[in-house]
């Protein structure tokens, strides 16, 4: 006799965005699962209108707009219903927030409604979320439903980092704390495992399953994406993504001359807008994901800065080592959990942010005018990181999943 199909929901971020390590994971994982289980996505984000473009043609796709408080169905139907803002205040009435709790909790109960509404109409056998974006855990450890709670930790709660623990608020602790307590089974990464070692977190570790994250793949331009022209004459270095310890890499720009180009993708680029270089300087907002692959396949030399925590990888670290292309890191600390990865690069220039200004604006010159043009073979890189393979992770992750 043939063994049901199972149901699964998934809780996650917007799904076009490149530097969301939480879209890259969740598009990789609901590909293989769509396969052997009936698949269905809750997808929140920043959605300015009715967007029901999704890259899942046989996935039931809902989207909630954090901006409009309105979530539809991406493959047809009427919009659901979620708490209004009105509601919302009334919840927390006469409660302390930390200062960031409203922006939080309010997704947050939005969201859990949405799943509970969701879960009263089909019956799932699990509901998997991560904890970026944050709202999408709280919404899932909160809700009333019978399905089993898988909970991928993508990044670390900052009481797990020594240097941030500092900064966490009680309400902000007991939160995490009965996140951790309502799942079923945490995913997570080696590096997550080691920093829950300590005594107030070793409870959770029976639930814990560890892999590198499954985001290795070889990257094709997209047809349906648009392309953002780069000078030819130019030596153009690309950074995508969220802004992070910038200040040292700004300084080496500023030494530039104008022989190169740089671009910005991201939604934080302000912070850009001081900085005096003689080389062309671009800054764009975010793009879909497809126009930052063509974008990340046409530049000369890609930049990369490390998180300050030892915990934190960034997610394009994986597109960047798949697109073949030149990296320069700048990292700031000595365990920058990228650096494994960028050390053993043939096409790599890892660049410690103390080190001398002078030194640094001369190897990134030599580097970017012997390398440009250069290109790994993707089966070169398979060949060097042969434990990021996304075949054994995914069906090791996807093989957990469904014997929940």
């Amino acid at each position: 006799m043939s063994q049901k199909r199972k149901r699964i929901l998934f809780v996650t971020g917007a799904i076009t965005p490149l530097h969301s390590t939480n879209a890259s994971l969740m598009c990789r994982v609901l590909t293989e699962l769509q396969m052997r289980a009936d698949c269905d996505l809750l997808s929140m984000g920043g959605y300015q209108k009715r967007d029901t473009t999704t890259p899942f043609k046989t996935i039931s796709c809902v989207k909630y707009s954090t901006i409009s408080d309105e979530a539809w169905y991406c493959n047809g139907g009427s919009a659901l219903l979620v708490p209004s803002s009105a509601r919302f205040l009334g919840h927390v009435a006469g409660r302390i927030l930390d200062r960031k709790g409203y922006q939080d909790l309010h997704p947050a109960i939005c969201l859990r409604s949405l799943i509970e509404l969701l879960c009263s109409r089909t019956a799932y056998d699990l509901v998997v979320a991560s904890n970026e974006p944050y709202p999408a855990a709280v919404a899932l450890a909160q809700s009333r439903i019978e399905a089993r709670k898988a909970l991928y930790l993508i990044d670390p709660f900052a009481e797990f980092v020594p240097l941030l623990r500092e900064h966490v608020t009680p309400f902000r602790h007991r939160t995490h704390i009965r996140i951790l307590e309502a799942m079923n089974i945490i995913l997570t990464t080696p590096r997550v495992v080691q920093a829950m070692q300590d005594g107030r977190y070793s409870v959770f570790l029976n639930k814990i399953d560890a892999w590198e994250f499954p985001l290795f793949a070889r990257l094709h331009y997209a047809p349906s994406g648009e392309r953002i022209t780069f000078d030819p004459e130019k030596i153009n270095l690309l950074y995508c993504g969220w802004l992070r310890n910038e200040t040292f890499l700004c300084r080496v720009l500023e030494r530039l001359d104008n022989r190169f180009c740089v671009t910005f993708l991201g939604n934080d680029n302000a912070r850009l807008q001081g900085l005096k270089t003689a080389a062309e300087l671009r800054t764009l907002p975010a793009v879909p994901r497809a126009t930052a692959v063509n974008a990340i396949l046409d530049a000369d030399v890609l930049l990369s800065t490390g998180n300050p925590y030892p915990v934190h990888l960034p997610s394009k670290t994986f597109d960047y080592l798949a697109s073949g292309k030149p990296v320069i890191h700048f990292y700031s600390i000595p365990d920058c959990p990228a650096l494994e990865y960028y050390r053993s690069y043939p096409l790599g220039l890892c660049i410690p942010m103390d080190a001398e200004l002078e030194l640094t604006t001369k190897q990134v010159l030599e580097f970017c005018l012997s390398i440009r043009g250069s290109k790994l073979p993707f089966e070169d890189v398979e060949v060097l990181y042969p434990e990021l393979q996304a075949t054994h992770i995914m069906e090791a992750l996807c093989e957990r999943l469904l014997d929940l």
